[in-house]
This record gives structure tokens, sequence and C-alpha cells, in this order.
């Protein structure tokens, strides 16, 4: 397959028209988390590249609170978008899934799945769901050891 043929896909003409609005604001919910998770990742950035000590000589614990706060809503972003899944949550494997049942032409429908196989979709967010779901267990739950 060329690489165009996927690029020249229409949403509007490969999409359900009845599923279409639907469509439009699952892109928009998940393009605002990714936009918050971004934004989160740039403030963490910027605070731990800030040289404090140059100001000060004690740690600043008002800034390690802010960092712990933006790294725990990273994980939580990340974990909306591509781990939790209540039946009325919209992931990017949800949205897949939706967007593969509702496209009208097989052609087009295939094209999508060779795309996704190619870019290693499946692997990659379940590569993202077992490290968010690792980093919950190892920063809020303790969890025994088998056999003690």
């Amino acid at each position: 397959m060329k690489k165009e043929d996927i690029d020249n896909l229409k949403v509007n003409d490969i999409i359900n028209p009845n599923w279409l609005d639907t469509y439009h604001k699952q892109i928009e919910a998940l393009w605002l988390q990714a936009v918050e998770f971004n934004v989160n990742l740039f403030l963490l950035e910027k605070i731990n590249n800030f040289p404090f000590h140059l100001f000060v000589n004690d740690y600043i614990w008002f800034w390690y609170f802010i960092a712990n706060s933006l790294h725990d809503s990273c994980t939580m972003v990340a974990w909306r978008i591509a781990v939790d899944n209540k039946s009325d949550v919209w992931t990017v494997r949800r949205l897949k899934n939706s967007i593969i049942k509702n496209t009208i032409n097989e052609a087009a429908k295939t094209k999508i799945r060779k795309k996704l196989k190619e870019i290693k979709f499946n692997k990659k967010i379940s590569s993202t769901e077992k490290r968010v779901n690792d980093h919950l267990r190892s920063r809020w739950l303790w969890i025994p050891a088998k056999g003690r």
C-alpha cells in the first residue's frame, strides 16, 4: 500500500454519517487530554530544570509538591487515554474500534487496519497500559510479594 492511500482518506467520506458527530466529540475529548498531558510535561521539565539553588539555600518544598501534582496528573491522563476500561470512557483503543466499526467502506477499513498494524498500534497501547499500571502500583499501592 502506498503511503498516500491512507493519507487521502477523508473522514466525511468513510465514516457513517450518523456517527460523525460522535467521532468529532471523541477526537476533541482525547485531543484535550493529550494537550493537558503535554502541558503538564512541559511545566514539569521547566520546574525540574530551573536553578532554584541560585536563589535559596534550602530545598523549596512548594515546587516539590507542584512537581509531584503535575506528575500525578500526567499519570492519570495517561490512564484515561490508554488504560481505563469503563464502558462510558473513550480511550484511544475504544476510539480505534469505533472508527473501524463505523467505517462504511470496506477498502477504507482495510487501509486503516493495515496502517494500525504498520505503526504497531495495539503493541504500543498495551505497552503503555502496562507501564501506567506498573507505575500506579509502585507509586500508590503496596502490593505484598506472593507467598507472604
